[in-house]
């Protein structure tokens, strides 16, 4: 195989890597992002019994005006 690629060989460590390392930084951005901070909310808001009512400060929407 190596004697197909020629002098392309020693590209693909290179392209490997880059590739590795985009994906890499695409990930990590993605889970270190807080995208979903109303559902966050409405999670942190739920009762933990179902007798309990959630709390009336931190419905879903309060902070809109």
């Amino acid at each position: 195989m190596h004697h197909l690629l020629g002098a392309y060989a020693g590209a693909m460590p290179t392209i490997a890597l880059v590739i590795f390392v985009a994906v890499s930084a695409v990930v990590t951005f993605y889970v270190l992002t807080d995208r979903r901070r109303a559902h966050n909310r409405h999670m942190a808001a739920l009762a933990l019994d179902d007798g309990q009512a959630p709390r009336a400060d931190q419905q879903p929407g309060a902070d809109r005006v």
